[in-house]
C-alpha cells in the first residue's frame, strides 16, 4: 500500500487525465524546496508532450517510488519544464561558448560554461575536462589552457601549475596554464550556471583583421556518479569543435590594402629607388601605427632579405643589407607592419617587381703585336685600376683589386668590357694595361685614361698596342700534296730544356696556313697533328725564319663503279676528288664502268661526270653525280644511273562478268598481292620500297592503312585483307601504290575493287507504305491476246 499525500494525489488525478504541464502549472500553486533535484534534472531532458507521457518515461528510467516520482513532477511543472539554461549536448555547449578579441590591445577573452543551472553539484550537468589550444600559431596548433576534475588524472598536464578553483561550491578543477601571461576568472550565469572565462593577451595574429580562432576538446558529464576515474563518463558527450573571433568586429579601422610597388628605379652605385602606394595608420587605437617592409631577393637565390622599412614611399636601398653586383636581376617586395606598442603584426606580401643592375660601360680595347707587326695570340691582358682611393662617390664600389683580364684572340686583339671609372664628379680613372704571356717580354702601357667626360668615347678607349718584343713569328702550310688542309694542330716546343716559355698552340685555317710565335730566335721542334698522324720537325729560326711547311702523307685506296641498273655498263666517265674547288685527283672508268684511285686520307667530295650514256642504253641527256665522303681507310663508292621505273601488281583477281567492271574480293579473305619493280623494262630494282595506301582493307571509307614494303630482287609482296564492303553507290574500295627506287618515284597507281559481305547499318533506318494502285491490269486468256494501256 502507497501513501500519498493529498497534494500528490491531486496531481497524480491531473495526470491521469493527460493534462499537458502548461495545464498543471496553471492549477497549482507549489514551492520547489521538496523537490529531489537530481531526479528533476533527468526529467527535463525528456522530450514528452504530456504529463502522462513523463510518467512512463520515468518509470522506464528507474523511478520506482512513486512519491519521487511526484515530487519530480511537482518541481518540473513549478520551473515550467522549457526554463534550461543548460548544456545537453556538445551544439549547446557551443552556443553558449564566446570568443572575442581587441585588435588594439590584442587581448583575447574566451568563455565557456563549466556548470548548467539546476546541476547536481558535483555529479551531474557539469564540465569534466577541458583542453583550449590556440589555432593561430605558425604550427597551426597549441595548447594554452586546461581545465579537469581533480579525481581525473593523467589529463594535459600532471600537476595543477596555476592551482586548483572550487566553482559554487561544487566540483573542484585542477588548472593548467601553458601560457604564463593568462588570467583565470569564474563567471556567474543564471542561477546555478557558472562560467569560466580566460583572458589572453599576445597572440599571434600575422594578418590585419584576420580571425583569431581557439579550438577545444573534453568531456561533458550529464550523469555520473560511477565513482570512476575514466575521463569520460557513460552518460555526457565529448567536446571537440572551434570558435573564432570573425574579423567584422574590428575595434580599430584598418587600412588593409596590401601595398604594391609602382617603380624601381636603379641609381648610382647600384642603388635602387622603390616607390609603392602610400598607406594609412589604423584608426580607433591610441598610439597606433603603419610602417612598410622592403626586401630584396639574394642573388642566385629565391630567399629575400629585409633591407629596410619606411612608412612612406620611396625607399633608397644602398645595398647595406648586401651589396648588389651588376648585371645581375633583383626582385622586391613589400610588407605592412602594424606596430602598437611591443605589439606587431604583420600583413600579406605584395607582388615581386624585378630591376636589373646594368653593368659599367667603361672599355678598352687595343693589340699585342710582334716587332714585326704581327698579332700574337694568347696573351693574357690586365688592365688594373692605379688610382682606386681617387674615386669615391661610390665607396662600395672599385675594381677589382687583381685587375679586369682577357685573352688575345688569334690576330692579337683584345677587347675588356664592363669597365669601372666611377661617377660624375670622380676624377679621371687611370688604368694600366698588362701583357702577360710566360717566357715572353711584352711591354706595359700606362695612363690609360676612361671617365665620363663624353660618353662613348672618354669611356671607350682603343688602339692600346702592346709589344711583344721576344716573338718571332712562324709560318707555313700543311697540305696533302695538291690542296690545303684546314683544322691541323700545329705546336712548338723549344729544345733547350731550361726554358719555360709557352707557345701557344694554332691551327691551320681554310688555306692550309699558320702563324705560331715563337718566344724568340732558337731551337725549336714544330709538330702538326691531324687525324691519326702526327709529324716533328726541327729547325733553328732567327728574327726572320723562313715558312714551314707540312705534306700530309696518310693515304688510303678509293674505288667503285660508275653503270646503270643491273650493273650495265652505260660509258667511260671522269672521276674527281675535290677539297673545296681543289682537285685532289682525277681518273676515268675503264670500258666495264669501273675506276680506283689514292687519296689523302681527309674529307673529299667525288664527283662524276658530266658524261653522255652510250646510245641505246636507255638513259638520255648528260649525266652526273656527286658524293661527299671521308676517307678513313680503304673505301668503295658506286655511281648507280637508274633507267625509269616501273611496277606492276598481280594477285588481285580478276574480272567476274563483263557486267561487273571490277574484281571482287570476298569479306575478311586475305590476297596475297606481288609487286614487280624494274629499271627499264627488264632490270628488276635491288633496292627501294613500294607505298600502299590500302582502303581495300579498311573497315570503312574514312580509315586507311599506308605501308612500306621494301623491294628485294625486284619484288614486293604485300598481304590484302579484304575489309567491310562499300555500302554505298559505285560500291567500290580503292588501294593505291608508288614505286620508289633511289630518288626516282613511279606515278601512283589505283587498284578499284568491289568487297562482297555484311556489315552493320547502325541503328538508323526508314520504312515507307505501299502505294494504293490507281488501274490493274488482266492478261486475257489466250494464246495470242494481250492488254495495254
Amino acid at each position: 500500500m502507497i501513501n500519498l499525500s493529498s497534494r500528490e494525489k491531486e496531481i497524480l488525478t491531473l495526470i491521469a487525465h493527460e493534462h499537458t504541464v502548461q495545464e498543471i502549472a496553471d492549477k497549482l500553486y507549489i514551492s520547489s524546496n521538496t523537490a529531489h533535484s537530481h531526479r528533476k534534472n533527468l526529467f527535463r531532458k525528456m522530450e514528452v508532450k504530456n504529463m502522462a507521457g513523463l510518467v512512463r518515461k520515468g518509470f522506464e528510467l528507474g523511478f520506482l517510488q512513486l512519491s519521487h516520482l511526484v515530487n519530480a513532477i511537482i518541481i518540473l511543472v513549478f520551473t515550467g519544464y522549457q526554463v534550461s539554461y543548460g548544456q545537453d549536448n556538445q551544439q549547446q555547449f557551443i552556443d553558449q561558448t564566446t570568443v572575442s578579441y581587441d585588435n588594439c590591445t590584442g587581448v583575447a577573452k574566451v568563455k565557456f560554461p563549466v556548470r548548467e543551472n539546476y546541476s547536481i553539484c558535483g555529479q551531474a550537468n557539469n564540465l569534466r575536462h577541458i583542453a583550449i589550444s590556440d589555432l593561430n600559431v605558425a604550427n597551426g596548433i597549441a595548447i594554452i589552457y586546461a581545465l579537469s576534475k581533480d579525481y581525473v588524472t593523467g589529463t594535459y598536464c600532471s600537476t595543477p601549475n596555476d592551482g586548483q578553483v572550487t566553482i559554487s561550491g561544487c566540483r573542484t578543477y585542477d588548472k593548467c596554464k601553458f601560457n604564463s601571461s593568462i588570467t583565470f576568472a569564474v563567471v556567474n550565469g543564471v542561477g546555478d550556471q557558472r562560467f569560466v572565462e580566460l583572458t589572453i593577451p599576445n597572440l599571434e595574429n600575422e594578418a590585419f583583421g584576420g580571425d583569431i580562432e581557439f579550438g577545444f576538446t573534453g568531456w561533458y558529464d550529464l550523469e555520473c556518479c560511477e565513482g570512476t576515474t575514466n575521463p569520460s563518463s557513460t552518460f555526457g558527450f565529448e567536446l571537440n569543435f572551434s570558435k573564432k573571433w570573425q574579423n567584422g568586429q574590428l575595434s580599430a579601422t584598418i587600412d588593409d590594402k596590401t601595398p604594391s610597388i609602382s617603380s624601381v628605379a636603379v641609381g648610382d652605385c647600384n642603388t635602387t629607388t622603390v616607390n609603392w602606394n602610400d598607406q594609412s595608420d589604423p584608426g580607433g587605437c591610441s598610439g597606433a601605427n603603419w610602417t612598410t617592409e622592403i626586401w630584396r631577393s639574394v642573388q642566385g637565390d629565391n630567399n629575400f632579405i629585409k633591407v629596410g622599412e619606411k612608412k612612406f614611399s620611396p625607399f633608397t636601398d644602398n645595398n647595406s643589407a648586401f651589396m648588389m653586383t651588376e648585371g645581375v636581376s633583383y626582385e622586391y617586395k613589400l610588407r605592412p607592419v602594424w606596430t602598437l606598442g611591443q605589439r606587431i603584426d604583420y600583413g600579406k606580401y605584395s607582388g615581386v617587381r624585378s630591376v636589373t643592375i646594368p653593368d659599367h660601360d667603361g672599355r678598352i680595347s687595343g693589340k699585342v703585336n710582334t716587332l714585326g707587326g704581327d698579332g700574337v695570340p694568347g696573351v693574357l691582358v690586365k688592365a688594373i685600376l692605379t688610382n682606386p682611393l681617387d674615386l669615391t662617390g661610390c665607396p662600395n664600389i672599385t675594381a677589382p683589386t687583381g685587375g679586369y683580364t682577357v685573352t688575345t684572340e688569334e690576330d692579337g686583339t683584345f677587347t675588356i668590357q664592363k669597365v669601372y671609372y666611377g661617377i660624375a664628379g670622380d676624377p679621371d680613372a687611370n688604368y694600366m694595361v698588362v701583357g702577360i704571356l710566360e717566357g715572353h717580354k711584352i711591354d706595359t702601357a700606362f695612363n690609360v685614361i676612361l671617365n665620363d667626360d663624353n660618353a662613348g668615347i672618354s669611356n671607350n678607349r682603343q688602339n692600346i698596342m702592346l709589344t711583344d718584343s721576344t716573338a718571332v713569328p712562324l709560318e707555313g702550310k700543311v697540305t696533302d700534296g695538291q690542296c690545303p688542309i684546314a683544322g691541323v694542330q700545329v705546336q712548338g716546343f723549344s729544345t733547350n730544356p731550361m726554358s719555360t716559355a709557352l707557345i701557344v698552340p694554332t691551327m691551320t685555317n681554310d688555306t692550309g696556313g699558320y702563324k705560331i710565335n715563337l718566344p724568340g730566335p732558337g731551337e725549336y721542334d714544330i709538330k702538326i697533328i691531324y687525324r691519326d698522324h702526327t709529324e716533328t720537325k726541327t729547325i733553328t729560326v732567327d728574327l726572320n725564319p723562313d715558312d714551314l711547311n707540312f705534306i700530309y702523307p696518310d693515304t688510303a685506296m678509293l674505288s667503285g663503279y660508275v653503270l646503270a641498273g643491273c650493273q650495265e655498263f652505260i660509258g667511260t666517265t671522269q672521276v674527281q676528288a675535290l677539297s673545296n674547288d681543289c682537285i685532289i685527283a682525277t681518273t676515268n672508268t675503264d670500258n666495264s664502268g669501273y675506276y680506283q684511285m689514292i687519296l689523302p686520307k681527309r674529307d673529299v667530295k667525288i664527283v662524276v661526270g658530266p658524261f653522255t650514256p652510250l646510245p641505246g642504253s636507255g638513259l638520255s641527256g648528260a649525266r652526273g653525280d656527286s658524293a661527299s665522303i671521308s676517307i678513313e681507310s680503304d673505301t668503295t663508292l658506286d655511281f648507280v644511273f637508274r633507267k625509269p621505273i616501273a611496277v606492276t601488281a598481280a594477285g588481285i583477281p580478276g574480272l567476274s562478268c563483263a557486267a561487273i567492271p571490277y574484281p571482287i574480293l570476298h569479306q575478311r579473305e586475305a590476297y596475297t598481292i606481288q609487286f614487280s619493280v624494274t629499271e627499264g623494262t627488264s632490270c628488276p630494282a635491288d633496292t627501294g620500297f613500294v607505298t600502299i595506301t590500302d582502303f581495300i582493307g579498311s573497315n570503312n571509307q574514312v580509315s586507311q592503312i599506308d605501308t612500306m614494303i621494301p623491294v628485294k630482287n625486284g619484288y614486293a609482296y604485300y598481304t590484302l585483307i579484304a575489309g567491310d564492303p562499300n555500302i554505298l553507290a559505285p560500291f567500290t574500295k580503292s588501294m593505291t601504290y608508288v614505286a620508289h627506287v633511289g630518288n626516282a618515284n613511279t606515278p601512283p597507281k589505283t587498284v578499284q575493287v568491289i568487297v562482297t559481305g555484311a556489315v552493320k547499318r547502325g541503328n538508323t533506318f526508314a520504312t515507307t507504305s505501299p502505294q494504293i494502285p490507281y488501274l490493274i491490269l488482266r492478261d486475257p486468256p489466250g494464246d495470242g491476246s494481250y492488254a495495254f494501256l
